[in-house]
């Protein structure tokens, strides 16, 4: 609620602009299951008005380029280690 509403979005459903953002890479969300299943937005990629820091996307493009990530799954973007490599 925070991010979307930072974004300017006061729609009921502002999650869902998050996640459409998220998606086209032009945000940042960490995926994670504890205290439960959800994505988390870093603070560092938004200016004090809630709005993207420039040239995001383009940071993230490069991140996922050249970065040990995967592309974004049902659990969002996944690390690839060795170790994940050789699990079934």
């Amino acid at each position: 609620a925070q991010v979307s509403q930072g974004l300017g979005s006061h729609a009921p459903n502002g999650g869902r602009l998050v996640s459409q953002l998220r998606r086209a890479g032009k945000l940042l969300g960490v995926y994670v299951t504890n205290p439960s299943p959800s994505y988390r937005y870093p603070t560092w990629q938004f200016l004090p008005s809630g709005q993207p820091v420039d040239h995001l996307a383009e940071i993230l493009a490069v991140l996922r380029e050249f970065g040990p990530f995967e592309q974004e799954g049902r659990q969002g973007f996944v690390r690839k280690t060795a170790e994940s490599s050789l699990t079934p």
